[in-house]
């Protein structure tokens, strides 16, 4: 679950337009696809994290829609009193 949430903040960080060629529908949704991530409080241990493309897709999907949501929150809470 932490490795699921680092991703999605990693993949917050991201600018919209990189946001949106991350979120591509792929080629083959039941492939399945590892990556390395490192352990949060370690400069080296890692993990393997693997999901089928559907599963990358759809984390990316979700962590662009809760970066938008929260830039409109952040935008909201900035105005002027």
């Amino acid at each position: 679950m932490i490795r699921i949430l680092s991703a999605i903040a990693l993949l917050s960080i991201a600018t919209p337009a990189l946001a949106d060629s991350a979120v591509k529908a792929p080629a083959d949704p039941n492939k399945v696809r590892c990556k390395r991530e490192t352990v949060t409080g370690s400069l080296v241990a890692s993990a393997k994290v693997c999901h089928t493309e559907a599963e990358w897709h759809e984390m990316a999907v979700r962590a662009r829609e809760d970066t938008i949501r929260m830039q409109g929150v952040q935008n909201s809470n900035k105005g002027g009193n």
